[in-house]
């Protein structure tokens, strides 16, 4: 499998959180056909955009390139992984309250 296959495999997998091709187009700053046609044409993205494409995707470089995890990472649950997804495509304002809400609750546990 080819760099650009596994990315598209990655985005197939994701999209249930909003995950796609034109979002990740808009993050590196491509456009749309770009990135489809890794897959078609058996290509491989430029090694300029691998880093973003890691962090939109949140994976490992080592995976990416590899498809395989490094074993000294820790692992995730799905759970752990879906919270974290979708924390990601919330706003600053939401997190804030995210963050405020956690913190009193933290504070009503140890009273």
């Amino acid at each position: 499998m080819t760099i650009g296959q596994r990315i598209l495999d990655i985005l197939n997998n994701k999209k249930s959180i909003g995950l796609n091709a034109a979002g990740l187009a808009r993050h590196i700053g491509t456009n749309h056909s770009t990135v489809t046609g890794w897959k078609e044409a058996n290509k491989n993205p430029s090694s300029k955009y691998l880093l973003s494409i890691c962090e939109y995707l949140d994976v490992s470089a080592n995976f990416l390139l590899s498809g395989k995890e490094n074993d000294s990472e820790p692992k995730l649950s799905e759970d752990e992984i879906t919270l974290i997804e979708r924390y990601r495509l919330i706003t600053n304002e939401e997190k804030e309250l995210i963050r405020a809400d956690l913190l009193t609750k933290v504070i009503k546990l140890r009273d």
